[in-house]
């Protein structure tokens, strides 16, 4: 506000506020401040601690995971990557991963936070991590650092969002997507709708024309594919999916329930997608989540289309119907043994 007299700074509040109608920002606190003078950062300061105070603690996770936006090299260090932490912990003098990669495990010499050494990030740092024998050249921006192996993807199914002034979407488009910082073409296949016009929600498929390491419940943008301009975004509602060549309505319900539900409903539908009895393990390295998270979700309960077996420290999951098959199948053989016997 060193810059302009108060009638302006009066009117630059006004087009502001009728700018944030609509938008998650409406009604929101407007603070005007000069950096020159020092005025009104005080009110500022502390309108922020007020809602951090209001803030939840965002839940930290098990598995490590941190978008690389760059790589740089320090002489006598090697290889240093930065990014902003989604999720998890690494500790100093363990080890990581670069993904999608070859697999190779990389040793953590050196963490550092806000530019001051530690020996530990989480989530919501901002992080520095040297990696002793990471090459330049194996570094691609998007690429995801993890303290384990995870799996990659090019398909994502998703709830996505059109902007109110978004042009209206057909049942295929070709656009740019961005999930942390991953930027590559892809296509946009529409599930319950054939058309999808501005400020409308649809459930679509993404495929995407590079790999990337995603999680239930990443947030990602959607920009057309010359990259001028934002038309949405959205949330992944599964990033191991089926490649959904056609839209049958027992596919879209499931859809439906994926994203109207919780973890165990992303648990059942992984299920469905075998013709066995699964591990609570193999479930959630093709979910990238930690095993600890499938055994809560089996203990509070899944949904009655899969049935659950627990052994010691594991879990084995099977389709109910299929249960029913090979419980029916057991009984046959073991009745007429019982008869003559």
């Amino acid at each position: 506000i060193d810059l302009a007299d108060e009638d302006i700074v009066a009117m630059a509040e006004e087009e502001t506020r009728s700018l944030l109608n609509g938008t998650f920002l409406e009604g929101c606190a407007i603070i005007p401040v000069s950096a020159v003078t020092g005025k009104g950062i005080d009110d500022l300061t502390k309108h922020l601690s007020n809602v951090i105070a209001r803030m939840p603690d965002r839940p930290t996770g098990e598995v490590f995971r941190m978008f690389a936006d760059r790589i740089f090299t320090v002489s006598g260090f090697g290889s240093v990557v930065t990014g902003s932490v989604m999720s998890g912990r690494l500790r100093a003098d363990t080890h990581a991963y670069l993904l999608p990669g070859t697999g190779q495990e990389f040793r953590v010499r050196r963490l550092e936070r806000h530019g001051h050494e530690v020996q530990e990030v989480l989530t919501g740092d901002r992080a520095s991590i040297n990696l002793v024998g990471l090459d330049k050249t194996d570094f691609r921006r998007g690429m995801v650092v993890s303290d384990r192996p995870l799996r990659s993807t090019q398909m994502l199914d998703a709830r996505f969002r059109l902007f109110q002034h978004g042009r209206e979407l057909g049942l295929w488009t070709q656009v740019i997507c961005h999930l942390g910082t991953y930027e590559h073409p892809a296509r946009i296949h529409l599930m319950d709708r054939d058309t999808l016009g501005g400020g409308d929600e649809a459930l679509v498929q993404i495929q995407l024309s590079e790999p990337c390491v995603a999680q239930h419940g990443d947030r990602f943008v959607i920009r057309n594919s010359s990259s001028d301009t934002t038309l949405g975004g959205g949330e992944v509602i599964d990033a191991s999916p089926l490649h959904h060549k056609r839209r049958p309505k027992k596919v879209v319900h499931g859809m439906i329930d994926i994203a109207k539900g919780d973890l165990s409903q992303l648990i059942a539908a992984e299920v469905t997608k075998r013709f066995r009895a699964v591990g609570h393990v193999e479930i959630a390295n093709s979910l990238n989540i930690s095993p600890r998270d499938v055994l809560d979700s089996v203990a509070h309960g899944l949904p009655d289309t899969v049935v659950s077996y627990l052994a010691e420290h594991a879990a084995y999951l099977l389709v109910t119907t299929q249960n029913r098959e090979i419980s029916e199948q057991v009984f046959n053989h073991i009745g007429p043994f019982h008869k003559r016997h």
